[in-house]
C-alpha cells in the first residue's frame, strides 16, 4: 500500500467483493457549469495532460503511446511487474463536499483505456470520514502514475466546494446568491468555477470574454 491518501492494493487477478461495484457506475459528465459540457472536459483533459508532463519528464499529447507513459515512472516500472491488475479504494479522511470524481475517470483511461471506474459518491454529495468515495480497477502501473494528480485536482475541487457550500449554508433564506470571481488558479478556471456551481454558487462570468463589469480601474483609466 501507499502513504498517499487512497489504499492501494494489487495481485494478478481481483474479484472485486459481491462484483456489484465492478458494474461502473460513471461519473456524470461536467455540466453544471455556465459552459458546455464539451468544453471542461476539453479543459480538463488539457490540465490532466499538463500534469503528467509535469510528473513524467515529456511532453504529453493526446496521441502519446500509453507505454511511453507508464515507463517515465522509474519506480513504478521497478517495483511493480507490467501486466499486474490492481484495485483501488478511495475514501474521504474529511467531512465536506466532494467534486471532481471524473478525474479519476479520465486520466486512468489516458493510461489505461481498459479501465474501470465505479462512482459510489457522486458530484455535489456531503462526504464524512470514512465514506468510500469510488472504486477504480485497472493496470496496477496506470494506478500509481495516475494517483498523485488525480488526487491534487479532487481534493482542490473538494475544497472549492466545500468552502463554496459553507458560504451558501451562511445565506440560506435570505434570497442572496454566492457568485464566484475570476480570482481562479491560471489553467483551472474551468475546473474551479464548475467546483463552485458543485458546492451550490453561482457563476458570475467566465473571463473577460463574455460579459462586461465596469471596476474602478476603468474608470481611472477612462480618462
Amino acid at each position: 500500500s501507499s502513504r498517499g491518501d487512497p489504499l492501494w492494493s494489487r495481485s494478478g487477478e481481483i474479484d472485486c467483493v459481491g462484483q456489484a461495484c465492478w458494474a461502473p457506475r460513471r461519473f456524470p459528465t461536467l455540466s453544471k457549469a455556465m459552459m458546455n459540457p464539451g468544453e471542461l472536459h476539453r479543459a480538463l483533459d488539457d490540465v490532466l495532460r499538463r500534469a503528467l508532463s509535469e510528473d513524467l519528464g515529456i511532453a504529453v499529447a493526446a496521441d502519446t503511446p500509453v507505454e511511453d507513459l507508464v515507463r517515465q515512472d522509474v519506480t513504478t516500472r521497478t517495483a511493480v511487474k507490467a501486466g499486474v491488475v490492481g484495485r483501488a479504494t478511495l475514501v474521504a479522511k474529511e467531512a465536506g463536499v466532494f467534486a471532481g470524481g471524473v478525474i479519476f475517470e479520465r486520466i486512468l483511461r489516458m493510461l489505461d483505456p481498459g479501465s474501470l471506474v465505479d462512482a459510489v459518491v457522486p458530484d455535489g454529495q456531503l462526504i464524512v470520514p470514512g465514506d468510500i468515495v469510488l472504486h477504480a480497477r485497472g493496470d496496477a502501473r496506470a494506478l500509481l502514475v495516475a494517483e498523485r494528480t488525480a488526487l491534487n485536482l479532487v481534493q482542490r475541487m473538494s475544497g472549492v466546494a466545500s468552502r463554496t457550500r459553507e458560504a451558501v449554508d451562511r445565506v440560506e433564506g435570505t434570497g442572496v446568491k454566492v457568485l464566484d470571481t475570476r480570482k481562479t488558479a491560471p489553467g483551472l478556471r474551468l475546473l474551479d468555477k464548475y467546483a463552485v456551481r458543485v458546492g451550490g454558487g453561482v457563476n458570475h462570468r467566465v473571463g473577460l470574454h463574455d460579459e462586461a463589469m465596469v471596476k474602478e480601474n476603468h474608470i481611472d483609466l477612462s480618462g
